[in-house]
């Protein structure tokens, strides 16, 4: 496995190919009021005590929301690029640039609705206009100023409403976390397999994919194929992860839907390179691909 070099410029894309492969068979199509959307995110917890009193990454570790309008690998990989800008692009609460080695590049499974955003929108507009004439009333600065600073933010609120508002649902995800110190274990690779029989006896081939994390695996499920209480499959993965002898943090419905992306970089808290990757692309034909063209 590959580190990233040392440069001016952060850097996310590591396997091109596994990049390529999710985007085909695994993200949406861009539609009339339907948009795909990643972030980045900075995780403190991935930094020592000394290290977050020098970068000072803040309460909100999510940033760089970004939104895609356009079908088409190109454009998908344009917008990714971006996140590799030149490291005094992007800057901490401290002004310096993140360390690397905290970044991760989140990817919403599910095509975010525009009519939802722009109803959230004008909602949130209208409860700021309620706040600047509560505080013009009482004669506040403070309040006025404070009135005046979400406004200002207003681009940063819509994109982060972007995140939550889901269109119809393609993926329904979820989520077990594994102590850091199993991954290496045999038992960690006879989950992955025994995970893949149980889903394939459960739901059947090509309804699921089996997605490596820094933290565990995620199991992104086709809602389509999800027609029995979706408790059955946290329940039957977490069952078979305690059978093969795994030491487990939770296993959940991860209701926000948002994995790192495939193929690029990413580090667990001891410092190793954990580049997600599909485990059962094989399951998959070329004719299984989601034409977005």
């Amino acid at each position: 496995m590959h580190f990233p070099t040392e440069s001016s410029h952060y850097q996310f894309l590591h396997d091109i190919e596994e990049i390529t492969w999710f985007y085909k068979y695994a993200v949406p199509r861009v539609e009339e009021d339907r948009v795909l959307f990643w972030s980045l995110s900075a995780r403190n917890k991935l930094l020592d005590e000394k290290e977050r009193e020098t970068f000072m990454l803040g309460r909100s570790e999510m940033f760089k929301k970004t939104v895609i309008r356009k079908n088409g690998l190109s454009f998908f990989m344009e917008s990714l690029r971006t996140a590799e800008c030149h490291k005094h692009g992007m800057l901490t609460k401290a002004r310096v640039p993140y360390p690397q080695k905290c970044l991760r590049l989140y990817w919403n499974l599910n095509a975010t609705s525009v009519r939802k955003v722009i109803f959230e929108q004008q909602r949130l507009i209208n409860e700021y206009n309620e706040e600047m004439i509560a505080a013009a009333l009482k004669k506040s600065d403070a309040a006025i100023e404070s009135a005046f600073h979400k406004m200002r933010r207003i681009f940063d609120a819509t994109l982060s409403l972007y995140a939550r508002a889901s269109s119809e649902k393609m993926w329904t995800d979820f989520e077990i976390d594994i102590e850091k110190d199993e991954f290496a274990k045999d038992e960690y690779f006879s989950f992955t397999e025994k995970s893949r029989i149980f889903l394939t006896e459960k739901i059947g081939r090509k309804n699921f994919l089996i997605v490596t994390s820094p933290g565990g695996l995620h199991f992104p499920v086709k809602k389509a194929a999800l027609r029995f209480n979706p408790q059955e499959i946290t329940n039957g993965i977490d069952n078979l992860a305690k059978k093969c002898g795994l030491e487990i943090k939770e296993c959940i419905r991860n209701e926000n839907e948002m994995i790192v992306l495939p193929g690029t970089y990413a580090y667990r808290s001891d410092g190793s390179l954990a580049v997600p990757v599909v485990l059962n692309k094989d399951d998959f034909e070329p004719e299984d691909e989601i034409k977005k063209e």
